[in-house]
């Protein structure tokens, strides 16, 4: 609330949190899955989580379920939200993925904006705790966990999946549903559990998003990757039991891998793998690995790092949300956000 209050004396129309991104992304998760046939899956939104699990090569490519990071998704949809309306977003927070994101109009890191807010006079902490004249961006979550995690109850409910796909063309069409559980992977030898479970076939969604550095996961310094999503469950409000977001207002945050291959990695496997195709006619079996180029010493050290985060990653507050957009436009369901005039 605080914060809130202090965006609106910096001139921002309105807080608006990134836990929206997280709810589209749970949702859009479980629609994908309600018609997946491998049991195994698993959850990505976080481009350092994706480097991590590629940076070997694209064998768990057929695993992954892919998606924009919450921040994007959540510009994504208050641009859909608004329309017409001029916006100007500004994310506060540091997932890497919102640098190149047309959506958003800039980042700040959380450190800067409240030294920004400091250097203006502006004490968050001094700011009332309840809102008197307007209300606030609803910053509950319905369907998802930190980093866009769904819960189990909507990755085991083909109803409710089906109602929030919205789509009943094919309703009379049975469908491989399959219900899943999500699984966290959090020991540093993340390799052996992730195999267990994808040669067992199990029916679960695998999510290691706090052990690989994924800071929308809550995944920051001075906190360890079991602590990780609790750290930021702790200090938002109870779920809310119903959804959050509009369900008329249409954001895609699927995401195709190669499309944000920032490392090269599937780009150059493919091309080793035309290369060994033209040249070697009588072996049709993987590229060697010490012929990819980016199978360097530097990659392999960082494969094998043991923390939960990134070792250059600045440490985050936990006593603020992870990140808040600053928009005004159109009326949306419970925010309070008003046109601005």
């Amino acid at each position: 609330m605080q914060v809130a209050h202090a965006c609106r004396a910096a001139g921002y129309a309105a807080a608006i949190p990134a836990t929206w991104g997280d709810e589209l992304i749970a949702e859009g998760c479980a629609r994908r899955l309600a018609t997946r046939t491998l049991p195994s899956a698993i959850f990505c939104s976080c481009r350092r989580v994706r480097d991590r699990l590629l940076g070997p090569g694209p064998d768990l490519l057929p695993f992954l379920v892919s998606f924009v990071a919450p921040p994007v998704a959540t510009a994504r949809y208050l641009r859909a939200l608004y329309g017409e309306t001029p916006i100007d977003i500004t994310y506060v927070g540091s997932c890497p993925s919102a640098g190149n994101e047309p959506s958003i109009d800039r980042q700040i890191r959380p450190e800067e904006f409240y030294a920004s807010l400091k250097t203006r006079g502006i004490m968050v902490a001094q700011e009332p705790l309840v809102f008197d004249s307007t209300f606030a961006p609803d910053r509950r979550r319905c369907h998802s966990r930190p980093g866009g995690l769904p819960i189990d109850s909507l990755l085991q409910d083909h109803e409710l999946t089906t109602q929030a796909d919205g789509n009943d063309a094919d309703a009379d069409a049975p469908e491989p549903f399959i219900s899943r559980s999500a699984v966290e992977i959090l020991d540093v030898e993340y390799a052996a559990e992730l195999a267990q479970y994808l040669i067992a076939g199990a029916p679960v969604l695998i999510d290691l998003g706090p052990r690989l550095g994924c800071a929308c996961s809550g995944a920051v310094s001075g906190v360890t990757a079991s602590q990780a999503r609790d750290a930021v469950v702790a200090i938002e409000p109870p779920r809310s039991p119903t959804p959050v977001v509009e369900p008329d207002v249409s954001a895609d945050v699927d995401l195709d891998p190669a499309a944000d291959d920032s490392q090269g990695i599937l780009v150059a496997d493919r091309a080793l793998r035309a290369d060994a195709r033209r040249h070697d006619g009588s072996h049709h079996g993987e590229p060697h690995h010490h012929g990819d180029p980016h199978r360097d010493d530097g990659h392999r050290e960082d494969a094998h790092r043991d923390e939960s985060y990134p070792a250059n990653a600045p440490p985050v507050s936990r006593d603020v949300p992870p990140a808040s957009f600053a928009a005004s436009g159109r009326m949306h369901r419970d925010s309070g956000i008003t046109q601005r005039g």
